[in-house]
Parts: structure tokens; sequence; C-alpha cells
């Protein structure tokens, strides 16, 4: 990872604190490179670890922004209020001694500085919304943006009156958009389980009951599990304990490799995992998120749920609750192999692997428009 802020930078990329934000910018920038392999970008974000360990290893430099979101201004309005005006502070570099020439967002409070400092030397922005209710910065910069690109087409609803959208999908990693040209061995017993980037404790939870209580179901597969850092120990000794092939793991660097090994898979419903899962065609059980920022996770899910591409499972306050349904599910799909055959395949009817592409060519005419 680098960080050279001081030099001119062709496109910001804005926002993060998650997987889930940033690994559709990382897609983007990917593309873009490929377009115009001159050109400096740059990435601005949280301060997060997760967001640090998911850069450290890629070519663009990145800069993390002290920022706090406003539900914490309240308990901790001094540090609210210098840690976000370091952070407004830190973006003016961007523009001295020029402008980017597009400032995309990606999400999170994170992006709200460079954004809003983009509207007021009008730079073009581009919004990338991955989920089916659109986030609040979404929302509040979407009618100053030149293009916000959808995740999912019903995002346009929830959007001010005027917004330009276009359905790119969200973007995903070559790594794995590739996936869904290549063949994957039926004969695989693995069932991936991911909690996203920063892990799923009510999901983690709901696993080790079912495991607990009915080992059994699980005979003959081989379980990877994404459970983030304050789990692993724990679902360790449950797998171990109930006598099952596991490897769990507090992060996923390769996701592609897991992917490519999985038979079906266990989820949270945030919308870079259902776009992979979708570009590779993964029979899957959702998870969705109860305390996901305006419910999102639950219309992500639902919207799948409605195309026949996954089956979803309501997080209960009792583990033992939620591992009840999710060991009806799982006994009902593992029984009916035509069932999951149809749930892949309309998994991967919903795939978009080109959309990475399609949203760096419109930030390229964008930044060098074609004269009328």
């Amino acid at each position: 990872m680098r960080n050279d802020a001081q030099a001119n930078v062709d496109v910001l990329f804005t926002g993060g604190g998650s997987g889930g934000h940033l690994f559709p910018g990382l897609a983007v920038a990917a593309a873009l490179t490929k377009l115009r392999p001159d050109w400096r970008l740059h990435f601005v974000g949280s301060d997060r670890p997760i967001e640090q360990r998911i850069m450290q290893d890629q070519p663009w430099p990145h800069t993390p922004l002290p920022v706090m979101s406003p539900a914490l201004g309240l308990p901790r309005p001094f540090t609210f209020l210098s840690s976000n005006w370091k952070a407004w502070s830190a973006v003016k570099q961007f523009w001295t001694p020029r402008a980017p020439k597009v400032v995309v967002g990606l999400g999170g409070f994170a992006s709200v500085p460079a954004l809003w400092k983009a509207t007021r030397h009008r730079t073009p922005i581009v919004m990338l919304e991955q989920n089916a209710i659109p986030g609040r910065a979404t929302r509040w910069f979407a009618k100053s943006a030149a293009a916000v690109c959808l995740g999912f087409e019903e995002a346009a609803a929830r959007l001010p009156p005027g917004c330009k959208t276009v359905a790119t999908g969200n973007p995903v990693r070559d790594e794995v958009a590739v996936l869904g040209q290549q063949d994957r061995s039926t004969d695989a017993k693995t069932l991936l389980i991911l909690g996203g980037s920063q892990g799923a404790s009510g999901l983690n939870r709901a696993v080790a009951a079912w495991v607990t209580s009915r080992p059994g179901d699980l005979d003959g597969w081989h379980i990877q599990h994404q459970a983030g850092p304050n789990d692993v120990d724990e679902l360790t000794r449950v797998y171990a304990t109930a006598g099952l092939s596991a490897r769990v793991e507090d992060f996923v660097k390769d996701m592609a490799a897991a992917y490519q090994s999985a038979a079906m898979v266990i989820a949270r419903a945030g919308a870079t995992t259902l776009s992979e899962l979708a570009c590779v065609g993964l029979p899957t059980i959702l998870i969705p998120f109860p305390q996901a920022a305006d419910d999102h996770q639950r219309r992500n899910a639902a919207s799948f749920v409605e195309a026949g591409a996954a089956v979803c499972v309501e997080q209960q306050a009792n583990p033992a609750e939620t591992a009840a349904v999710l060991t009806r599910e799982w006994n009902i799909l593992t029984h009916d192999p035509a069932r999951l055959a149809t749930l892949a395949a309309a998994m991967k009817r919903r795939g978009r692997p080109d959309a990475a592409m399609q949203v760096a060519r419109l930030i390229l005419d964008l930044a060098d428009p074609v004269p009328a």
C-alpha cells in the first residue's frame, strides 16, 4: 500500500469501512486501469482495521480518514467534531493543484467529505449503490451525481426524483467474475459459510447451535467458515467437538478459491456477497442481518428469493430458533438435487460479470467527454 496523496489524482475513490463497500470500488479500479493504465487512482476511506487489511495488498494508494458516523456524535461530541474536521481538511489536498477528473462514491459515511468537496468544485461524481435500499450517503448526494450505478434496479424508486441512474449491477472482482465461465466440480461437498468481511456473531451463534444439536446433518461435508475476528476459537472448538471437518478463518482472503470449491453457501445478504454468488451461480441460504441500516439486507435477500435464486432464513433472538429453521431448509435442499440445480441456475441469471467494466467506461466518458 502506498500513500502519495500529494500527486495529482485522476480518479478519486471515496468510502469504505467494510468489504461490501470497498470490493466493488476495487473491481472498478482494476477495470479502469485496463482502459487507462496511465491514470492515477487513489482511495480515501475509513481507518477501520478491516479496510487497512483489504487495502494493504492493493496497487493503489489509500488514505485513511478519521471519520466518525453521526450516530457516535451524541455520546462523543468533541471527538466527533475533531475527527471529522481532520477528515474534511485532509481531502482538500486532492484538489490541489488539480481537481480529480471524477470522484467515485463507494458508500458509507467515510465517503461524505470527498463527495461534499466534489460538489463544491463541480467535479463529476459517480455513485456506486450496492443495495436494494440506498444508503444515506447515496441519498444525500444522488441529485449531485452525474450517475448513480445501481446493483438493484428497484433502488431507483427510493432515490430523489430527477437522479440519473444506471442499472449496471454490482461490480465484482475479475477473479470472481470469471468463475461463471468455468466448469465447477459437482461432486464437491464443501459448505461455505460467510458472515461478511467483519463476521456475523448472530449467524455464527445460529450455526454453532445447529452443529451442536444436529452434527449428523453435516456428515461427509467439509465446512469453510468466515467467522470474523471474535468467534474463530469458539467455532473451531464447536466443529472439533462435533467431529466435523472444518476450516474457520476470521477473513477469507482468496474468495475466488473459496467459491470455486463450494457446493452450497450460507451467508448474510450483503450486496457484494450476493453479486459474487450470482456470478458463480451457487445455491445459497441467506440469513439477513436484522440490524442492517434501513433493513437493507432483508430487502436484498427478498429480491433474490422472489427471483427463485435463494432461500431466506430470518435470524431470531434465540440462536436455537434460527438453527431449527436453518436445519429444516438445509435438509430440504440437500435431499432435492433438482431444487439445488434450479436455485443455482436462477442465481447465475442474476450475475453481472461485466458490471465493473461498464462502470469504468462510464467514468471514462465523464472524464474525457466526446465533443458534441
